[in-house]
């Protein structure tokens, strides 16, 4: 990622240069580091999981239907209240199939992923 954002100095330094794009990419790079912590868990307990895509999807969904004027209108606040009991909501479950009721955390998470990306696009 530095040598990308090097070699994006050294072409664009008017646009790269500037600690605007570095603050830029590192507040968007922030949202998959913090994924890929808990991931790292999953990984060293030798398992997988399919649906963190769908589950950041349904957080950032929820949140927007719940602060969105059109929709609930709900202040911010309460809208990040939701996308995070959402996705501790969906986390659980998945949890629950696996962890309790021993289904593989493969079939799990793959088929939470398709169910909630449905949600999410309908």
């Amino acid at each position: 990622m530095v040598l990308l954002y090097a070699a994006g100095a050294w072409i664009n330094p008017d646009f790269f240069g500037s600690t605007d794009a570095l603050s830029a990419l590192l507040r968007d790079a922030a949202r998959y580091g913090v994924m890929a912590v808990g991931m790292t868990f999953v990984i060293v307990a030798k398992e997988l999981d399919m649906s963190v895509g769908s589950n950041f999807g349904l957080v950032a969904v929820t949140f927007g239907m719940l602060y969105d004027p059109s929709r609930l209108d709900l202040p911010i606040g309460w809208a990040i209240f939701g996308g995070v009991v959402a996705g501790l909501l969906f986390g659980s479950v998945n949890a629950l199939l696996v962890a309790r009721l021993r289904v593989p955390a493969f079939i799990t998470t793959l088929s939470m992923l398709f169910m909630v990306a449905g949600w999410c696009w309908a």
